[in-house]
């Protein structure tokens, strides 16, 4: 439990972290740079690589058939056997519920 709320805790923090390395990362270059630093193309590079992490995930999400077209059947024991849990297909679905 405590490994999940450090991890969910983690990916909480990471946009936070990104976020302020990015301020660092230009306020570093306007006092290195002076007037003459323009953060134009570190913009627009933020936002293209956000917009195609989010379309990466989109795709991924939509294209996994295994998920998408199967039913999960959780873990049990049959006959006192553990039979593994997994994704098992539509129209197979009563036969491995116990």
């Amino acid at each position: 439990m405590v490994k999940l709320t450090i991890i969910e805790l983690l990916f909480l923090a990471l946009p936070f972290a990104i976020f302020f390395g990015y301020r660092a990362f230009l306020v570093h270059h306007r006092k290195v740079d002076g007037a003459s630093f323009s953060p134009v193309p570190y913009h627009k590079l933020f936002v293209i690589g956000g917009v195609l992490a989010l379309a990466v995930f989109f795709i991924l999400a939509l294209s996994n058939e295994k998920i998408t077209d199967g039913k999960y059947v959780p873990a049990h024991v049959k006959d006192g056997q553990l039979i593994p849990g997994g994704f098992v297909p539509r129209e197979e679905e009563k036969k491995e519920i116990p």
